[in-house]
């Protein structure tokens, strides 16, 4: 078998971010995203063999071959000229090193893979195809992005390939779909340079480029066997937010059981209150039958993450509906965490309405923590407690920088503009203009307020000049407030943002927990 790395690229979109070394190279948790790649291809079986084509500035200028050849040294590399006509034309490149009768896999340099790959080869061998891919449907969480892969209908049987499409899918639903992760098989090295010399003579080319999916549905359209092998995790590692939003969840889940250990011996001036008095209305439109406080986050109720990501405080207080509040469960996870249940009997005007009503009884030169019930967050407890020394805040923001979802859906998060800690802009359910969006940070809804009788001024400030969102108050409108009227307002900017708020979120988080930690409760 011939495995043929094609990395000639340029990863312009890495450049553009400021990354120095070839995409190859750059680091994936400390290991050269190459490195990373090949691990899908252990144990080594017999009569594997490795050809890398890399382009001839990055061959000339960086260490990209000597990096390839410690990691394969007995691999072949092709130097080709630079272009940007896609993986194909990099593989006329390697011609003279594709033999006629042998099997080649073709595999994209910026992803990785939960597979088998001696089970790959087992399943190739039982099924004799022409042509084959790795692929993956149902959720995974690049998915909910823009960016379209190569897509394909299949046959009765799951397995049988009719067609396949690059940046396009063939139904509403591509989440019902197989897409492409980026590897491909071909049964004979000749039929696959035939293949090859064909495309690029018809010159069919898909946004600019030569892609080894059209070359797949060629094999298709002469009526050989093509097959799709599924996938259960699929990395995504092709842009700096694919590989921010990787490394962010891989640090932040190994990293879980030493931040609870933190978290749980550390006390707080700051009384916390969690406001957890809505419908969970898109958790019940996916067919949920249970509140969404109580929604199994790695096994435990969702609000039992949510305190146990909490630092303690001299009273927490959950603010929940009345049809919530006696339901046995919640009471058991207060009663363990010494916290109380206030009841209301209705749905309010907003957020901060809700957490307004959770300050009974606490003193109103008190600090106030309010956390979401359906937000978890690795963060510097560190940070907090010094912001609660230092007095040097009437406000702190929980923020996050660099949430891969809040790119694709701005409007569903509040942002800010942090300047040396300090929150020196917020907008609400819309991104600061005039900044680039990576350089904002999101709001998480967890504000630590130097006093109860701070945020109820605020509160009843914003009430009374009718400063609504969508006929709602929301706390973030609080601190665009006060930061607008010049307010010391501190940013405390997370290690991890892990929101839980809609089944898309909680989906991500279980797929993530399950690749890094296999699943296991937090």
């Amino acid at each position: 078998m011939l495995i043929l790395v094609p990395m000639a690229g340029f990863g312009d979109r890495y450049k553009r971010a400021g990354y120095t070394e070839p995409k190859p190279l750059i680091p994936v948790d400390g290991v050269p995203m190459i490195e990373r790649v090949l691990e899908a291809f252990q144990p080594r079986q017999p009569g594997d063999r490795y050809v890398f084509v890399v382009n001839r500035t990055h061959a000339e200028e960086t260490d990209l071959v000597a990096v390839t050849k410690r990691l394969v040294p007995d691999a072949e590399i092709v130097v080709c000229e630079p272009h940007k006509d896609g993986p194909m034309q990099t593989l006329l490149a390697a011609k003279d090193h594709i033999r006629p009768d042998e099997d080649v896999l073709l595999n994209y340099c910026d992803f990785g893979v939960d597979w088998s790959y001696p089970k790959f080869r087992a399943w190739l061998a039982k099924h004799a195809w022409d042509g084959a891919m790795s692929a993956y449907r149902g959720f995974h969480p690049h998915s909910l992005g823009p960016t379209l892969y190569a897509y394909m209908r299949v046959a009765d049987d799951q397995e049988t390939v009719l067609e396949i499409r690059e940046k396009h899918h063939f139904t509403p639903d591509k989440f019902s779909e197989y897409a492409s992760s980026g590897l491909y098989y071909f049964r004979r090295g000749d039929m696959l340079l035939d293949i090859a010399k064909e495309m690029l003579a018809s010159g069919e080319r898909v946004q600019g480029e030569y892609y080894v999916s059209m070359a797949i549905q060629r094999v298709v359209a002469r009526g050989l066997k093509v097959g799709v092998f599924p996938l259960k995790h699929f990395y995504q590692w092709g842009t700096p937010d694919d590989l921010r939003d990787w490394e962010g969840w891989s640090r932040a889940l190994r990293g879980m059981p030493v931040f609870l250990a933190r978290v749980a011996e550390t006390t707080i001036a700051a009384h916390t209150v969690v406001p957890m008095a809505g419908l969970g209305q898109r958790f019940r439109d996916r067919g949920y039958t249970e509140p969404k406080p109580f929604v199994p986050v790695a096994g435990r109720p969702m609000v039992d993450e949510v305190l146990r990501m909490l630092p303690r405080s001299p009273t927490t207080t959950l603010v929940a509906l009345e049809e919530h509040a006696n339901d046995p469960r919640l009471r058991a996870i207060a009663e363990a965490r010494s916290a109380r249940v206030l009841a209301i009997p209705s749905l309010t005007n907003g957020q901060a309405t809700t957490a307004l009503r959770g300050l009974e009884g606490i003193p109103d030169d008190a600090p106030i923590l309010f956390a979401p019930c359906d937000t978890g967050s690795v963060f510097d407890v560190d940070a907090l407690l010094a912001a609660e020394r230092d007095k040097d805040a009437d406000l702190v923001v929980f923020t996050a920088k660099g949430h891969l979802p809040a790119l694709w859906r701005p409007q569903m998060y509040g942002w800010v503009r942090v300047e040396g800690g300090r929150a020196t802009g917020v907008a609400v359910k819309k991104q600061i203009e005039g900044l680039d969006p990576r350089e904002q940070e999101v709001v998480l809804g967890t504000f630590w307020f130097a006093s109860k009788a701070l945020f109820v001024r605020e509160y009843e400030a914003m009430v009374a000049a009718g400063d609504t969102v969508k006929n709602e108050y929301y706390i973030d409108t609080i601190a665009r407030r006060m930061v607008e009227r010049g307010a010391k307002v501190r940013a405390l900017t997370v290690d991890k943002y892990i929101p839980w708020g809609t089944p898309e979120e909680l989906d991500t988080f279980h797929y993530w927990n399950d690749v890094h930690r296999g699943g296991a409760p937090l």
